[in-house]
């Protein structure tokens, strides 16, 4: 039998558990009392569904992004708010945490609000389980309507850009074809234009003035047909079909050639042509080509010279390269305009009352035939005469 002492003692044991029970209730009630605050006024958006995907919570944040109440949210399903293809996707994420499947760490989702409006949150969730059961989802938002918006117009406007550059490409295109065409027919009349004339020259039966208009026919002939050349060879360019026929030239010729060819031009303006060229090895190249390169680099020092003054033409070679220049005593080239005076169509001088002919394609040609022979062209100039500079490898040993 239990005495008084003992009665007792399971008396002040029992107050003790009830003590701590309800300290540990009252702390479990803080606790949650705390999470609900925080749920509640987090800043972003946040919700638990059920395994049916319905709303069993969701905080102010969520709310105020679908416009609905919570009466009016907390047992919808997910199927109310978002659009057929997000639904889809929700759908499968949710099948896949219920299986203990892994999926990806966020997805974005397109919402339908109360009002109507569309828009996108990217959400984060996992799996609230009951021992190893799955019994429900806690996701986490972020509204990202903005961000979305965005990358929208942005996709847009590339779209429009690419459609843009295709219409550009094509417009390029007809243009590069109606260049082409028109050359070629006004260089069969203007070849006969020329050749009649010379016919006619040659015949000697008429007086000293009609011997210089039949020159002036020749001369303005002669830059006609330069002119609609230069213009197939740009239309040869951007069709990629610049045929080169490449064999052992000798670049001492064609220097040779080329100073000849231009000292008509030189003695008319009394410009003092100086060559300091030293033997060349032979390299493998176009020799056409290569004329037409050192002729207009030629030309061109002739045309941006004044009368009396100098060209020098020198030459050399190193182990693995050769190396040209061109320089003149003439006006220079301005340091802000030397990047820009081998693109198509530039000219230093664009005004209507420009002094010297061209419309600004020898250069361009010029660079394009020494990349195609694997070499570098360029220009150097300070403030007065130019110079410009051609590299060509060497390749292999002397032909």
């Amino acid at each position: 039998m239990r005495g008084v002492h003992g009665i007792a003692r399971d008396v002040t044991e029992k107050k003790r558990m009830e003590q701590k029970l309800k300290e540990y209730h009252e702390k479990l009630m803080e606790s949650e009392a705390r999470y609900r605050d925080l749920f509640n006024n987090a800043t972003d958006p946040m919700y638990t569904l059920d395994t049916e995907g319905c709303f069993r919570e969701i905080n102010n944040a969520g709310l105020r992004v679908l416009g609905g109440t919570l009466e009016e949210t907390i047992g919808s399903n997910i199927s109310k708010w978002l659009t057929p293809e997000s639904l889809r996707i929700a759908q499968e994420r949710l099948g896949r945490q219920f299986r203990h499947l892994p999926v990806p760490k966020t997805i974005v989702y397109e919402l339908i609000c109360k009002n109507g409006e569309h828009r996108w949150a990217e959400i984060s969730t996992r799996a609230i389980k009951s021992g190893d059961k799955v019994i429900g989802i806690q996701g986490n938002a972020r509204d990202v309507t903005e961000k979305r918006r965005l990358e929208l117009q942005l996709k847009e406007y590339h779209e429009k850009l690419q459609k843009s550059y295709e219409d550009l490409i094509e417009a390029d295109r007809m243009k590069t074809e109606f260049v082409s065409n028109i050359s070629h027919e006004l260089l069969t009349p203007m070849t006969s234009i020329k050749g009649f004339t010379e016919l006619l020259y040659d015949e000697g039966r008429m007086n000293d003035e009609q011997k210089k208009s039949l020159e002036i026919i020749l001369r303005n002939s002669d830059r006609l047909i330069k002119l609609i050349k230069d213009l197939l060879d740009v239309a040869a360019l951007e069709k990629k079909k610049f045929g080169l026929n490449f064999e052992p030239v000798s670049l001492n010729d064609i220097i040779s050639k080329s100073v000849q060819y231009v000292q008509p031009m030189a003695i008319g303006k009394q410009i003092n042509m100086i060559q300091n060229v030293a033997p060349l090895s032979k390299i493998w190249g176009d020799e056409e080509r290569l004329i037409q390169v050192m002729t207009n680099l030629i030309t061109n020092a002739i045309k941006f010279t004044p009368e009396k003054g100098t060209i020098t033409v020198c030459a050399d070679e190193t182990i693995e390269d050769i190396r040209i220049s061109v320089a003149d005593t003439g006006i220079g080239i301005p340091a802000d305009k030397l990047c820009c005076i081998f693109d198509r169509f530039y000219q230093l001088d664009g005004s209507n009352s420009r002094k010297h002919g061209g419309i600004g394609l020898g250069l361009s040609i010029c660079k394009s035939i020494v990349e195609s022979h694997y070499g570098s062209i360029w220009a150097e100039s300070e403030g007065k005469g130019s110079t410009f500079r051609i590299v060509l490898p060497r390749l292999g040993k002397e032909v």
